[in-house]
């Protein structure tokens, strides 16, 4: 992983992994990403409720922490990192409710921390309501691969000069689209990932990300595909996105509330 962190200009890591991401990994990695934004680790909570796609063998398989002494845990964590990155709040209100989700918010208030609030439709609050608290934003990758929808979202984050941070967002046809919008800061995908899970290769080439799978492989490469290691599959596909990452950021508008649009690998 720490050849694939080399390639990865903006970083998105999970403080359920915290271990990991102690202070010598901090030190260590020092000047490496343009960008490091850390989530909370909501995705395990969700798959616990079998919710947001998690499969019913994930949900079986975890155990979820208490949200509230988690939250605690995580604020006094990010005491040592929150001027390090971009952090996240435990977004969670899917599976426990709106109050708790507003008592979690609570929680970073009392630590002196401001969050990355992620807003879902289904969420006690409008939209115009967050977009007047906070000047970043997420929006849930539940509603990101309904075009109207997003598209919706983002016109309203834009009216109020909101940046937007897409979440999941797993969608090449439409990537492109998607960082051309004035709202969106950054966006986050794990597929760059699927080489190693579903045998599939990325190539970018003058402005267009490719999936191939061994198949459909193009055949100028030659045999690279075929006889490559999971780890050196991994590394190239790694540096493939970060090549796109790199062309969607130099075609990206930029402006005065929004001037540093990035891909999160």
């Amino acid at each position: 992983m720490e050849r694939v962190n080399r390639l990865i200009k903006w970083r998105l890591m999970s403080y359920f992994y915290k271990n990991t991401i102690k202070a010598e990994w901090w030190k260590r990695h020092e000047g490496v990403f343009q960008e490091i934004m850390v989530d909370s680790g909501a995705h395990t909570f969700h798959a616990v409720a079998g919710k947001a796609g998690a499969s019913n063998q994930t949900a079986k398989k975890t155990k979820a922490p208490d949200p509230i002494q988690y939250t605690h845990d995580y604020c006094k964590w990010l005491q040592d990192y929150k001027d390090k990155c971009t952090y996240i709040e435990l977004d969670v209100a899917k599976v426990y409710g709106w109050p708790l989700q507003v008592h979690l918010r609570e929680i970073f208030d009392a630590y002196n921390l401001d969050p990355l609030y992620v807003w879902h439709p289904t969420n006690s609050e409008t939209l115009e309501d967050v977009c007047g608290k906070k000047d970043f934003i997420g929006i849930g990758s539940s509603y990101n691969k309904n075009a109207k929808i997003l598209s919706k979202i983002l016109a309203v984050c834009e009216k109020h000069q909101t940046r937007v941070h897409v979440f999941g967002y797993t969608g090449l046809e439409n990537l492109k689209a998607l960082v051309h919008h004035p709202a969106v800061y950054s966006v986050d995908s794990s597929s760059w990932s699927a080489g190693v899970r579903f045998g599939v290769c990325y190539v970018y080439e003058r402005g267009v990300l490719s999936m191939y799978s061994k198949n459909t492989f193009p055949k100028r490469f030659g045999k690279m595909f075929n006889k490559t290691s999971n780890t050196n599959l991994l590394l190239w596909n790694a540096s493939q996105w970060q090549r796109y990452a790199d062309y969607l950021y130099k075609i990206s508008p930029k402006t005065e509330w929004n001037s540093n649009p990035s891909v999160f690998p």
